[in-house]
């Protein structure tokens, strides 16, 4: 069978020729979890994978059934189309109960496999099923493929943008770049597929002959109409996969995966529909079994902001962006999406009386099961995900499937507990089950649920048994939602109403109605909603009524008859668009609306047809001002100033009042603002309070300032646009500018005297002087105005929110910040060949690990650091955590801040020198005794050089380092131990020292040949952390990466690595932040206003390039 699938070749040369720009497939990349990586993976070729993509949403699948993961390990499912990511990965989880086998070795009797970070399956079907002697046998699975076909490939030319777009995505590139080649091997592979359809492997088929099997040439492929088929055939046998995913042998299944589309600009077109369809062929039945359908890892753009949650009435889960903006989607011009995943249709289980679902077929006396729990967990959050590769992952997949935290203890599983709304604090199979759109329930990210992060979701259903010989199939629909005038929040009102429409259209696509409202309030009192519903795709249409209902509380229901005879402000008599009017009393809650349609042969009921229907007026804001500007000083919105527009609360409703208001700002540069009043407004009344107010930035032109933002009270939500007028100005040129800086005491770091209002400078000399709190603790600061002797701030709070509006004294704002306890940078600013001018890169932040960037350089490069080629960077020993983040190398170097205080504001270098140096893997950490351990000699020498004088060698003093001996061969050396902190298995680490101060402190080295003394010569005399020392270790579990030096694995290590150390003369410099002290004093002279008087002719201005407060 020939298989042209270009798109590695393309890949591979666009990233060389470095010419690929624009694409969201190479957006930020994700650190995967260390232990995430598929050990057993096999190398996958061209033709592995391929993408559905027929519509708005596309992604890509893999034939070992890896799903919306791209080949180059990064998000694989987008949203709208080529634009940015939604899903990093996703996959099909099943767990039972298993007490015979054909496979041994297991610990017990509980299974899992499928997908997630580790595939535990493999390509091919099951050639031939087990039987209770004999065990089932998989087809070769390099015979093995994956299927993809479109209904209108023969009446599509290389030229038509359907096929150029869909090269674009193989080939993950711009549509502009698409080759005449690249879409001909498209339309070749369409061909390829649709003339050697597997049917006789379970690929679905029209059977126009009516006999029951697959005929090629006369029988079609596909299924339900769809524009786009996708299907292969995956298989559980391989012990390996199935070990390395999650500890478990093999259960013995079959799994045929269809996936398909429909080219449609409605809901239909948001959405794919997946099919996975469970054989067994073990030889023995499962119980108990369950499946996770899916698992998800939804990264909504940047996958650090993200929210998740479950809808128990559309049989969903979704993720979504926790704000208004995210950069991936900003790109674009886009708010970001929303994805979601629908159980259409569950396993089917024993139930008289009932129907259920089975190949699109009705089953008597069956009933299909819905969602029965949902389970997540949060990046960095108290949930820990299932284990890989152990045996404890199979039992913490197991109780997440029952709806229980994932821990290992099945006999005594922990539950889920809501974090917020009436039932916090209460076990849950369904936490994050809220309403994001009115913030009802349990919603992510409030109460005492997990801030904005990385999530991961699983929907589950079951339990069901799984005969010998059955099969089982789950349906269910991967959908996306977007208000491209809207927000995070309207997104997944749109996602839901395309799930909605979905489930409506299963599992039959179907004629859906297009419902409308609008609502006027004539007066205080009373609001008027206007319906309708276009049913002109409708024949037969006899009746239509609208029904009510609050979604929130128990005010009443109401219905609306509908009529089509051009009277009740329904369009034109007969036309299809059938409406009402009707008038009520304001309403508190927001209501839902279903619509039932009765034709002449059904009746037809569209269920949550209309959400959101506010029956009151919105809150109004009044007595707008302008409370702080960081320009001119007239209480004026003028052009390009950052302010702060203060605002009342004015309840319109003469009827109800308002519990709570919530505000999102979507204004540019207001970062995501947050208002909230949490007071009751009466009826008619007005609220004011000095935290309401927007923060927003002016343009440089026009007469209005425009905005959006998000007004949410009582469950009501909407988006609004608002409009100030604006004052025409024109800045002086040193409007922004940074002023000058002098140091009586402490560093200049963190203050930024900014002009605001030039025509105010008056030529003054200002002290800002640092002083504690009263009972001690937050350090506070004053301005002392020396030119006249007045203090013009007091006991003001020192704040680094870049939104803070900081005081504007005579024209000049004045930003005092602190730093963040932390480390400005790691430098490398020598090796063998002499100084490095400038500093080149000393640790790692790839893939936006938090890591400090140097000169906006992420890596160290390999042309400069090292003399020799090699790279390397510090970083701190990996762990059971696994995690290579910025974040955790502070908790693990600090001991989780508590070393901060000892640590800053010194810098400290490691210095490689031919020695002899020493240190000392303590007792202390291996036997647990408190004296002696292992003297071995180091390559390096560990120094604290004082504060910000990295040149003076006056105030260095010389520090121990304590080793943790990997290997314990009394060598300080690289051990077989790959970082996470880059991909692959080629990133050895060394082993971990300790940084010790020691007793004596004094310039040199003389407190630390104390220490090592004793080490060499009476190694057994030395007490750990003891009076040699200054009795804490200073900087903990670091070690120094050797980036891409050499794999692991090779069995040669560490002969392979192109370094096994930093070539001697190497110094790394670690630079901590400069906070300011109690006591300390800063100066700052304030010019005089531009139109006043000239300013002296010995003044100085100093600028700060860039300037990050100069809002021009």
């Amino acid at each position: 069978m020939v298989r042209r699938m270009f798109f590695w070749r393309t890949l591979a040369l666009f990233l060389i020729l470095g010419i690929f720009t624009g694409s969201p497939l190479f957006a930020q990349k994700k650190p995967l979890p260390y232990d995430a990586r598929n050990v057993v993976e096999a190398t996958m070729e061209d033709d592995d994978y391929t993408v559905w993509n027929v519509n708005n949403i596309a992604g890509w699948i893999r034939k070992d059934g890896q799903s919306a993961h791209t080949p180059d390990e990064n998000f694989g499912a987008f949203y709208p189309r080529l634009t940015a990511g939604v899903v990093y990965q996703d996959g099909l989880v099943w767990g039972g109960k298993v007490t015979q086998s054909h496979f041994s070795g297991n610990p017990g009797s509980y299974r899992v496999g499928g997908q997630t970070y580790r595939i535990g399956t493999i390509p091919g079907h099951i050639a031939i099923a087990g039987t209770p002697a004999t065990p089932p046998v998989p087809s070769n699975p390099d015979q093995a493929f994956i299927y993809r076909i479109r209904a209108d490939w023969q009446w599509l030319s290389i030229n038509d943008p359907k096929i150029i777009n869909d090269a674009a995505d193989l080939n993950m590139i711009p549509p502009s770049q698409v080759t005449p080649a690249m879409a001909q091997a498209v339309l070749d592979d369409y061909q390829a597929d649709w003339n050697n359809w597997p049917g006789q492997l379970g690929a679905p088929y029209y059977d126009l002959n009516n006999n029951g099997q697959w005929d090629p040439g006369v029988d079609e492929p596909g299924l339900q109409n769809a524009d786009q088929v996708i299907w292969l055939v995956i298989n559980d046998l391989d012990a390996d996969a199935t070990t390395a995913m999650y500890g478990s042998q093999p259960i013995g299944l079959e799994v045929q995966v269809t996936m398909w589309g429909y080219d449609s600009e409605s809901s239909l077109g948001q959405a794919v529909f997946q099919r996975y369809r469970l054989i067994n062929k073990s030889g023995f039945a499962v119980d108990s079994m369950f499946i996770a359908a899916k698992w998800v890892d939804p990264d909504i753009g940047v996958y650090t902001n993200d929210f998740a949650g479950c809808d128990l009435a559309l049989n969903s889960g979704f993720g979504y962006n926790a704000f208004s903006t995210d950069p991936d989607f900003q790109a674009f011009g886009l708010p970001p999406a929303a994805v979601g995943y629908t159980l259409l249709q569950g396993p089917i289980v024993p139930s008289p009386g009932d129907s259920a679902w089975f190949d699109f077929r009705r089953i008597a006396g069956y009933r299909n099961l819905p969602m029965t729990s949902f389970g997540y967990y949060a990046a960095g959050g108290s949930i820990s995900p299932p284990a890989l590769g152990i045996y404890d992952g199979t039992l913490e997949w197991y109780n997440m499937l029952n709806g229980y935290l994932p821990d290992a203890d099945t006999v005594n599983p922990s539950p889920y507990i809501a974090g917020s709304g009436p039932n916090a604090g209460q076990p849950t199979p369904f936490p994050l089950s809220g309403d994001p759109l009115s913030g009802f329930g349990d919603v992510d990210g409030q109460g005492a649920n997990q801030p904005p992060g990385d999530r991961v979701m699983s929907l589950h259903t079951g339990p069901f048994t799984l005969q010998n010989g059955d099969t089982q199939e789950v349906v269910l629909a991967v959908a996306g939602g977007i208000d491209p005038a809207g927000d995070h929040l309207s997104a997944v009102a749109k996602l839901k109403a395309h799930i909605q429409a979905v489930r409506n259209l299963y599992p039959e696509p179907a004629v859906l109605p297009r419902g409308s409202f609008y609502v006027t309030h004539p007066n205080g009192t009373s609001s008027e909603l206007r319906v309708r519903a276009d049913l002109s795709k409708f024949t037969g249409v006899n009746t239509a009524e609208a029904s009510f209902s609050p979604e929130f509380g128990s005010e009443p229901e109401f219905s609306l008859q509908l009529y089509d005879d051009g009277a009740h402000q329904d369009s034109l008599s007969g036309d299809g668009i059938w409406g009402n009017t009707i008038s009520l009393d304001n309403r508190r809650y927001p209501y839902q609306g279903d619509l039932s349609v009765q034709t002449a042969s059904d009746l037809l009921l569209f269920e949550r047809l209309y959400t959101q229907v506010r029956l009151r007026p919105l809150p109004g804001f009044t007595n707008w001002q302008v409370v702080w500007e960081n320009g001119q000083q007239d209480s004026s919105i003028n052009y390009q100033e950052r302010v702060l527009l203060r605002f009342d609360i004015e309840n319109r409703d003469l009827i109800n009042s308002i519990g709570e208001v919530h505000i999102n700002n979507f204004a540019p540069g207001a970062n995501n603002q947050v208002i909230e009043y949490n007071q009751s407004i009466p009826p008619g009344g007005t609220a004011g309070d000095e935290a309401l107010y927007f923060i927003l930035q002016a343009p440089a032109s026009g007469d209005s300032l425009s905005f959006s933002c998000r007004v949410g009270f009582d469950y009501n939500s909407q988006v609004i646009t608002l409009k100030r007028p604006l004052t025409t100005w024109t800045p002086s040129p040193i409007w922004g500018d940074t002023l000058g800086v002098s140091s009586v005491r402490g560093v200049t770091t963190n203050l930024f005297p900014v002009v605001a209002d030039p025509l105010l400078l008056n030529g003054h000399y200002y002290q800002i002087i640092y002083f504690p709190a009263p009972g001690g603790g937050e350090t506070l600061w004053r301005l002392h105005d020396l030119t006249s002797g007045t203090i013009r701030v007091d006991n003001h709070p020192l704040v680094n929110d870049p939104l803070y509006p900081h005081p504007i004294v005579d024209g000049i704002q004045f930003i005092v910040t602190n730093a963040e306890p932390g480390f400005n940078s790691f430098q490398v600013t020598a090796n063998a060949a002499g100084p490095l001018n400038p500093p080149e890169q000393g640790c790692l932040a790839f893939n936006n690990n938090g890591f400090p960037l140097l000169n906006g350089s992420d890596g160290p490069d390999p042309d400069r650091q090292q003399t020799n080629g090699s790279t390397w960077g510090i970083h701190t020993g990996m762990s059971s955590a696994n995690d290579g983040s910025y974040a955790y190398f502070l908790t693990r170097v600090t001991l989780s801040g508590t070393r901060w205080p000892s640590i800053i504001p010194y810098d400290y270098e490691i210095r490689f020198t031919a020695g002899p140096s020493w240190g000392l893997e303590p007792n202390r950490y291996v036997t647990g005794s408190n004296f002696g351990g292992t003297a071995i000699q180091m390559p390096f020498e560990i120094w604290n050089t004082g504060i910000n004088t990295p040149n003076d060698p006056a105030d260095d003093y010389r520090l121990f380092p304590y080793i943790i001996d990997d290997e314990s061969d009394g060598l300080f050396n690289l051990a077989p131990t790959d970082h996470v902190v880059s991909g692959g298995d080629n990133d050895p680490q060394t082993d971990i020292f300790y940084w010790i101060p020691p007793a004596d402190q004094s310039p040199g080295q003389a407190g630390y040949e104390a220490i090592a003394d004793e080490v060499v010569n009476n190694t057994a005399a030395h007490e750990y952390l003891g009076p040699l020392t200054s009795g804490i270790d200073l900087m903990r579990r670091m070690v120094l990466v050797n980036w891409n030096g050499g794999s692991v694995s090779d069995p040669t290590f560490p002969a392979n690595v192109d370094a096994l150390m930093p070539e001697t003369g190497t110094v790394f410099r670690i630079i901590t932040n400069k906070p300011n002290f109690p006591g300390d004093t800063l100066e700052v002279y304030g010019m005089v206003g531009i139109g006043e008087t000239s300013p002296p002719s010995n003044f100085e201005l100093y600028q700060n390039y860039p300037n990050p407060f100069n809002p021009a």
